[in-house]
């Protein structure tokens, strides 16, 4: 099995615990977590590279996360060897015209568009790369000239959710939803950064119906099967899909911790046509916080780190150059409130103990 994507340990971690053991990990950061939990680290050095890779394993089967949803060309080379969301599925659902289209059709609410010749227009619009991933390259128009590969979207200036679903092609059923963190300034992240997510989010039913309505006919419609992640913005009560992720998202892991369940184990049943017969709910809140560098940083601790229950963490000697990933933190409390504080400490003790400012 090959687990590709920008960043794998999270669904390495929730393969292991499934006992499934023949796997390579295929990403471009091989830290020193990973490799502590997979024995075959493969670290990606360009598209090219990754190409070859994948050809080298051209006998295994390939699940994805973040990066393969935005080329489609190595996706329809992978064929059959996908087990989730293929070429066909992710051409519908990411950011483009069929997905547009699709949305109105379906009655899906999402944010105006607006792409090519620009009109003059109001309001406040966000220039978005439509191979986007983690808010890279996302920032505010400025009523300059579209480079290629970029549209605009509607800016809606409300709370960040993220929807977590387990389908087999026809049926679905909603894992949980999370409140997503985008931009916060006590991990350093930049504007539009993504820097992590709490569940479970205190969100209104009747707003979490509403896209669970949503999802299930676009499921009904496209065949969207596996787990996947729903990007959605609530402003005055008014949920906006901003984006459908069609893999392993890396908000799974907390309800992976939550509910005691194995993502895994429920994107393969799924794929194979079976859902769960229910979902647990959770008895407190879980939060994963992306640290940003706030100055170049090296020298990492990186056993103290993983003992302390840091993930995503660096090898020793690494340099992570201001405004980059770090690593991922975590924390849980019976608020929302308590578990961003034990994000902020585990933070502080990140600067205080963990790493040392490069000279």
């Amino acid at each position: 099995m090959l687990l590709v994507g920008y960043s794998v340990r999270a669904l390495a971690e929730s393969v292991v615990k499934y006992s499934f053991r023949d796997v390579v990990a295929v990403d471009f950061f091989g830290d020193w977590d990973l490799r502590h939990i997979v024995d075959n680290v493969e670290v990606v050095e360009s598209r090219e590279h990754l190409s070859t890779i994948l050809e080298r394993y051209a006998k295994h089967d390939v699940i994805y996360s973040s990066v393969l949803e935005n080329d489609v060309v190595l996706l329809n080379l992978l064929g059959d060897r996908v087990i989730g969301n293929g070429a066909e599925v992710v051409e519908i659902v990411r950011p483009g015209e069929k997905w547009w289209n699709i949305a109105g059709r379906l009655r899906i609410r999402i944010p105006n568009v607006l792409t090519g010749m620009l009109p003059c227009c109001s309001g406040r619009w966000l220039k978005k790369p439509y191979k986007s991933g983690g808010g890279r390259s996302i920032s505010f128009w400025s009523g300059e000239k579209l480079p290629a590969g970029f549209y605009l979207q509607e800016f809606i200036d409300g709370e960040s959710f993220s929807f977590l679903f387990v389908s087999n092609g026809k049926d679905l059923m909603l894992l949980g939803v999370t409140l997503q963190l985008v931009g916060v300034d006590f991990l350093g992240a930049h504007r539009f950064a993504w820097s992590g997510n709490v569940y479970p989010a205190n969100l209104e039913p009747d707003i979490v119906d509403e896209v669970k309505e949503w999802i299930a006919r676009l499921t009904c419609e496209v065949g969207l099967c596996g787990v996947f992640g729903v990007d959605v913005i609530v402003k005055d009560s008014i949920p906006y899909v901003i984006e459908i992720n069609p893999r392993y998202t890396g908000s799974m892991e907390l309800i992976e911790t939550a509910l005691g369940i194995n993502i895994f184990g429920l994107h393969m049943g799924a794929c194979r046509g079976n859902l769960p017969l229910n979902i647990p709910e959770p008895l407190a809140y879980f939060g994963k916080g992306i640290v940003y560098a706030e100055v170049e940083l090296c020298g990492f601790r990186s056993e103290e780190m993983w003992n302390r229950g840091f993930r995503d963490i660096p090898v020793g000697e690494s340099v992570i150059h201001k405004g980059s990933p770090v690593c991922s933190v975590f924390s849980s409390g019976g608020s929302i409130g308590e578990v961003i504080d034990g994000l902020i400490e585990q933070k502080r003790w990140l600067y205080e103990k963990g790493v040392r400012t490069c000279v």
